[in-house]
């Protein structure tokens, strides 16, 4: 449940930013996977 919260938080996120911000979108995916490989462990 919780995992599909940060996707929705994410998804929003990137539909807010511009496209040439790709880059530190990326960096932000990677982010909420470790978060939530960290949490689920």
């Amino acid at each position: 449940m919780f995992t599909s919260q940060l996707k929705m938080l994410y998804h929003k996120t990137l539909s807010r930013k511009p496209n040439q911000d790709a880059g530190f979108t990326l960096i932000e995916l990677i982010v909420v996977i470790l978060l939530v490989g960290i949490l689920s462990s």
